[in-house]
């Protein structure tokens, strides 16, 4: 069994410099880290990558945040 954490619980907007935390996160007994995205362009997928690995700590999942101000491609769509 594997333990996660969202990174969400400490960090709003996550970006690139938030890896910080991924050290933290294990040395807390965390095996992974999930990455909420506000914004595509607030990280480096492949800089986080590379500081999950040195860290020993795993991306266990990468999820959108869909506030109150952005939609989906299906709310033009279908009224929501």
């Amino acid at each position: 069994m594997r333990f996660g954490i969202s990174s969400f619980l400490f960090v709003s907007p996550f970006t690139t410099d938030s890896v910080k935390l991924f050290k933290k996160f294990k040395a807390r007994g965390f095996d992974t880290v999930e990455i909420p995205v506000e914004a595509p362009e607030h990280i480096n997928p492949t800089a986080l990558k590379v500081a999950a690995e040195k860290a020993g700590i795993a991306i266990g999942s990468v999820c959108g945040c869909m506030g109150q101000n952005k939609t989906t491609s299906w709310s033009r769509v279908l009224p929501i």
